[in-house]
């Protein structure tokens, strides 16, 4: 063609124009059709529940030794832990009560702020039972006497 002096013919064919569905292989097709279905759900759960604004402002990890020197120390340790604990509610009431004011604005969420309230109430209980578990749990260790 380039030979016969002529313009220079250049095959053109038209775009294909595939679905998605038929782009992914048959495998991954269930995996796709749950990522379709399942993400609606989620954000909707997510955001009646308040989870998709509404995150915990700490996470704790509490360790108490197993063993105390003597029983003063035993009692510190777990008075200073329940400190923490009402310190940790206390907060987490003030957040509770900052978010019904706020959104009591813009929606009706009596419904979810006395559900925080008895989240409130639970976790007060559930703490409470832990530390007299892990108040019995812990051991005093016996002192040494010498012998004349």
């Amino acid at each position: 063609m380039a030979g016969s002096g002529g313009a220079l013919a250049i095959p053109w064919a038209a775009p294909q124009v595939t679905l998605l569905a038929a782009a992914v292989s048959p495998a991954a097709a269930p995996l796709l059709i749950g990522l379709l279905l399942a993400t609606p759900i989620t954000v909707a759960v997510d955001y009646g529940s308040g989870a998709m604004f509404r995150y915990p402002s700490a996470i704790v990890l509490i360790m108490p030794p197993a063993e105390f020197p003597d029983e003063d120390t035993r009692n510190a340790c777990f008075a200073d832990l329940e400190r923490r604990f009402d310190a940790a509610l206390q907060q987490r009431r003030q957040e509770n009560d900052s978010y019904c004011r706020t959104a009591s604005k813009f929606e009706l969420v009596a419904w979810k702020c006395e559900r925080l309230r008895k989240q409130e109430a639970t976790l007060l209980a559930e703490r409470r039972q832990w530390l007299a578990a892990e108040r019995a749990r812990t051991e005093v260790l016996a002192v040494p006497t010498r012998s004349p």
